[in-house]
């Protein structure tokens, strides 16, 4: 539920709806997230005079910010398995991680996946470095985002250098993040 202070609902008919939806997830935004990149463009002068007010972001921040950052590279085929998708997975959303959960699709596209990747969620989510939540707007879906432990091997972690995140490397991490922990 919105906070009333600082949120309104507005009604929109069910094809525009359908419309910014469907905008909104290609550019990896939520319609109101959407709403307000199109407010931003068409009226950058009252955007940015509001966004001052509220001590917020311009609209080149705004940009940066409502755009999920894909990986540079694709490892792997496409076609079959990589041994280094835990790897692509966890940096992917620790790059993305100031967006809170990720839709499974969002996930897929943003490592250059065109294969169903669910399954290939399951192991980090087994490992420990990711969580997984109904998505909030369809339960059939699933929303992911890293652990308190996952952003602690996110951030050890180098896009440039692929690392297979074997159960030893995972418990390496363990190991440290549980001494830093103490």
């Amino acid at each position: 539920m919105p906070n009333i202070e600082s949120h309104k609902s507005i009604a929109i008919e069910i094809p525009f709806y359908n419309i910014l939806k469907r905008i909104s997830e290609k550019n990896f935004r939520t319609p109101s997230k959407q709403l307000e990149y199109l407010i931003a463009k068409a009226y950058p002068e009252e955007y940015k005079k509001l966004k001052d007010q509220l001590g917020k972001v311009t609209l080149e921040q705004a940009q940066d910010l409502h755009s999920v950052t894909s990986l540079k590279e694709t490892l792997g085929s496409d076609e079959g398995r990589t041994q280094y998708r835990t790897w692509q997975i966890v940096v992917f959303l620790y790059k993305n991680r100031r967006f809170g959960c990720l839709t499974t699709d969002q996930i897929a596209k943003g490592i250059n996946c065109s294969v169903e990747i669910t399954a290939s969620l399951y192991r980090p989510e087994d490992l420990g470095l990711i969580d997984c939540r109904p998505s909030t707007s369809n339960r059939k879906l699933k929303e992911w985002k890293l652990s308190d432990f996952g952003v602690f091997v996110g951030a050890r972690l180098k896009e440039n250098k692929p690392t297979r995140l074997t159960s030893s490397v995972v418990n390496e991490y363990l190991d440290e993040y549980t001494r830093v922990k103490t």
